[in-house]
């Protein structure tokens, strides 16, 4: 389709099918099947942290940090952290947090290609998170997937997956816990919510996993699926998500 032909229809369409953007109202001036304007998108900024943990990019405070040493936060120094790096997109609020809350609960499903276009910005930044064998979505309880429809998780991993050309594996990890929500807990109660929330279905001899997900708080439910994908025989397990949830320590 020629650019100007493109236009008319794009122009026709916007008459015809007038929408109006999810975030902020306005009329939306151009056919798109992503029902958010271009200003909206555009306030969606990369994280920026002027410190944060090598491993788990928790914000960190300068203070807690010698210039000698590399930044690790009090639970990756511990080795209380199971997967081997996480990365996130950004902060998890404002616009980007409205967008991945109508992704998630309001089965706005279009919004997985941009979204899964930042996770790849994320990758191009850190190409270390591309050395793996397949792309691994955070699983939904099969009764919670059945009645959404999809597991927002694997449509942003599918969506990474094109850009990175590397397999997306729904059956190598399996949630068999219908676990409560993990709003409103404390991290001791996230961890112990998905203890034993989730099993492997395949020997991963070896394999370099990038787990997939929308949005990391405390990274409770992340540490619980590398937990289990290494005892399966797992040799490497990579994360990224979305967004974070700030909180310097």
């Amino acid at each position: 389709m020629s650019r100007l032909v493109r236009w008319v229809f794009d122009s026709l369409a916007s008459v015809l099918f007038a929408a109006r953007c999810r975030l902020c109202q306005e009329m939306l001036t151009t056919a798109s099947r992503v029902p958010i304007c271009p200003s909206c998108l555009g306030r969606v900024r990369p994280l920026e942290l002027l410190v944060s943990c090598h491993r788990c990019q928790r914000p960190l405070s300068l203070a807690s940090q010698s210039p000698d040493t590399v930044p690790l936060c009090g639970p990756c120094r511990q080795e209380e952290t199971d997967f081997d790096r996480l990365r996130a997109f950004g902060a998890y609020d404002g616009e980007l947090r409205q967008l991945i809350v109508l992704l998630k609960y309001s089965r706005v499903r279009s919004l997985a290609g941009p979204l899964g276009g930042w996770l790849a910005l994320v990758v191009k930044e850190n190409p270390g998170l591309a050395d793996v064998d397949a792309l691994v979505p955070v699983p939904l309880y099969r009764g919670r997937q059945r009645a959404r429809g999809y597991n927002q998780a694997e449509l942003l991993a599918r969506e990474l997956a094109r850009e990175l050309g590397r397999p997306v594996e729904t059956r190598w990890l399996v949630r068999i816990k219908d676990t409560p929500s993990q709003t409103g807990l404390t991290p001791t109660q996230r961890e112990e919510n998905v203890r034993g929330a989730f099993a492997a279905r395949a020997k991963l001899d070896r394999k370099r996993i990038l787990l997939v997900d929308d949005v990391c708080t405390t990274g409770a439910t992340l540490n619980a699926c590398a937990r289990t994908v290494k005892r399966a025989g797992a040799g490497s397990v990579q994360a990224v998500t979305l967004a974070r949830v700030i909180q310097e320590i």
